[in-house]
């Protein structure tokens, strides 16, 4: 068994497809031509294959699946001619034209237009969404790492994030007919995106594919392989579900499917949309409070929400309100309490940091009140809980991989409730928990407020306090309270430093050593983009450790890549390097070998706008040496990381 990486590339007059074996690392190549197209059937078509894509669900497979069974059908056609006949018959084939074409409708396809939609699956059949259990059309297994690792951005964003050596766009616009030496050049920019694929692949989406491999063993559930996390989720959820409801009808009763649920789901919607969502309805009423916001809370019951008729998601400007608790100030919101943060260096000296957050707080908040999307009843939620208990022994037993997996069903069901798309869709059950979330988090703010702990900072599921000598019984007593009440459990992280710029911007040094980074001091990686990581790691080793920054600077572990800056355009703008057209997508460092300008121009206002840390730079989309480069001007990183320090250490 083989298994390839691959990538499409579609032009009028020129079709290629090209393929990376994960094993070997030898490529493989296919154009539009007859004996080449015959070939790349073969390879699809064995069933011992397997092929890993980037976006390929929505793109590469449906376009692979429309040669196959096309080529195959005209082939089909073509030897019956010739057997009738007893002549030579040329077979006809799939052109790069009509590849291009449909590569095209797929592209420029508004996903939110219904009959958009249509045409397309006009157009492609079934080799769009195949049905697997068609024997007459057998699909090729394919793993979309995309939606895998859903959500990722382009792949050249990705490139830049994960440092691949060449971040090159494509050269051409895919609707040119290409000259023989601009294919070339085509050429190798594909190979050069399979590679990508594949080191994607090897280094990041492994470890997720071994978590979806184990919950389709685990729950008999297939084709979790090209699944986000949410979807997978949904997915298990789902099928459990209507296997024991259906298990537990009383004869004469007609079985529920997916079917059913969508449509009942479908009517739903509409008055989800015509009906504004009772606050009231949706506080549980063990919610109590000792002080002035029990006002709050009466507040809140008078609130009605609309729902967004696009999105489908609650509008929660209603909810935004400033509340004061002792000296702080919390903001709410739909989305979550948060503290009101002041910049600034907290360490621990004569009191202790402790950050207390709660246990997977909105599987918790599903759990304790045996909540469910509308649709489904109590079943539902014993099948939730029943996986809890599962992860919950797993994880007491050290089981990692299957402690890690089931967290996926636990903590990516609550994003499903907020689509429209979803069987699980509920503006009213995704605001109950919200809303519940926020209050509880209040109920244990108070507490510490009473007890005469001060809070530093909250947001979402925890508090972070400032632990005075001779508080610690206290501290847990208000723990304690409140988890006997609200039935959730607290987990304690104590840290010795905490320097942050805003609630969602910090770094925090645990008493072992173990740093905690948000925001802007985020590492970089696959789901974060970070500007010149140099910059960050300057500033945190100055703020955490006194280190001068030009001795961070100085370091020799850093390479070209931790100084660059990087900027990717959507198809809305146009992008320049003064008055030369530049890709979507570039990376670049500060040069004192150069003066000019990055723009970008477009949107809606039809705007030109100075790209930030795109003056005096040198583009860097391929990397031929990680060195640090003679003309990099090291001033002006420094100058950056002072900025930053200046802006946290303002009211010092």
């Amino acid at each position: 068994m083989s298994t390839y990486c691959y990538d499409l590339e579609t032009y009028p007059n020129y079709f290629l497809a090209v393929f990376q074996d994960i094993d070997t690392k030898d490529f493989l190549s296919y154009d539009q031509t007859p004996d080449q197209m015959d070939a790349l059937c073969a390879l699809i078509e064995d069933e011992q294959h397997t092929f890993i894509s980037w976006n390929g669900t929505h793109f590469d497979d449906p376009l692979l699946r429309y040669i196959l069974k096309n080529r195959a059908r005209h082939t089909k056609q073509s030897n019956r001619f010739i057997r009738a006949s007893k002549k030579t018959q040329t077979t006809t084939h799939v052109t790069a034209e009509t590849i291009a074409n449909l590569a095209q409708l797929i592209i420029n396809t508004n996903k939110n237009d219904d009959m958009a939609r249509q045409k397309l699956r006009n157009t492609f059949g079934e080799t769009l969404y195949p049905n697997y259990r068609n024997k007459e059309f057998k699909p090729f297994v394919s793993i979309d790492i995309k939606g895998l690792l859903d959500p990722m951005p382009s792949l050249k964003k990705t490139e830049v994030r994960l440092r691949f050596k060449n971040v090159e766009d494509l050269p051409y616009d895919p609707t040119l007919n290409l000259t023989a030496e601009q294919m070339k050049v085509v050429h190798k920019y594909c190979k050069n995106d399979v590679a990508a694929t594949l080191h994607v692949y090897e280094t990041q989406a492994k470890p997720h594919l071994e978590l979806r491999h184990y919950l389709s063993h685990r729950f008999g559930v297939q084709k979790l392989e090209s699944l986000s996390e949410p979807r997978t989720a949904e997915k298990i959820l789902l099928e459990l579900y209507l296997h024991e409801f259906n298990q537990g009808l009383h004869e004469g009763l007609d079985p529920v499917s997916l079917y059913t649920i969508k449509q009942y789901n479908q009517k739903n919607i509409n008055n989800y949309m015509n009906c504004a969502i009772p606050i009231e309805n949706f506080i549980p009423d063990w919610i109590k409070f000792e002080t002035d916001l029990t006002h709050t809370l009466e507040d809140f019951k008078t609130l009605h929400l609309p729902v967004n008729g696009k999105t489908g998601h609650p509008n929660g400007t209603a909810l935004k309100k400033k509340i004061t608790v002792g000296s702080k100030e919390y903001q709410t919101g739909v989305g979550g309490l948060h503290s009101i943060d002041e910049p600034g260096l907290i360490k621990a000296d004569g009191f202790r940091i402790i950050d207390t957050d709660v246990t997977s707080y909105y599987p918790a908040i599903l759990i304790r009140d045996s909540l469910h999307p509308s649709e489904f009843n109590e079943i539902w939620i014993k099948i939730y809980k029943r996986i809890r208990d599962i992860r919950l022994e797993a994880k007491a037993a050290n089981k990692k991989l299957d402690a890690n997996a089931l967290k996926i069903i636990l903590n990516a069901t609550f994003g499903k409730l907020a689509s429209q798309y979803s069987p699980f869709y509920d503006p009213h059950l995704l605001t109950r928990i919200t809303v519940t979330g926020q209050l509880v988090l209040l109920m244990l703010i108070e507490k510490f407020h009473l007890a005469g702990i001060e809070i530093l900072s909250a947001n979402t599921d925890g508090v972070t306090v400032k632990l005075l000598p001779g508080q610690e019984d206290r501290f847990e007593q208000c723990k304690q309270e409140w988890m006997t009440h609200t039935k959730f459990n607290l987990e304690d992280t104590e840290f010795d430093i905490i320097a942050r710029r805003d609630v969602n911007a910090y770094v925090a040094k645990t008493t072992d050593g173990q740093l905690k980074r948000k925001g802007i001091f985020a590492r970089h990686g696959l789901k974060k983009d970070v500007q010149a990581p140099i910059i960050t790691e300057m500033v945190i080793e100055y703020l955490l450790n006194k280190t001068p920054l030009e001795n961070t600077m100085d370091h020799i572990s850093w390479t070209i890549y931790d100084f660059l800056f990087s900027f990717s355009a959507t198809s809305a703008f146009k992008i320049t390097l003064d008055d030369t057209p530049m890709t979507k997508t570039n990376r670049w460092y500060i040069t004192k070998s150069h003066r000019n300008q990055l723009y970008k121009h477009g949107g809606k206002l039809q705007n030109t706008i100075c790209i930030p840390h795109g003056t005096n730079i040198q583009i860097t989309n391929r990397v031929t040496n990680e060195a640090i480069p003679n003309d990099l001007d090291k001033s002006y990183y420094l100058i950056q990381a002072r900025k930053l320090i200046n802006t946290i250490l303002e009211n010092e």
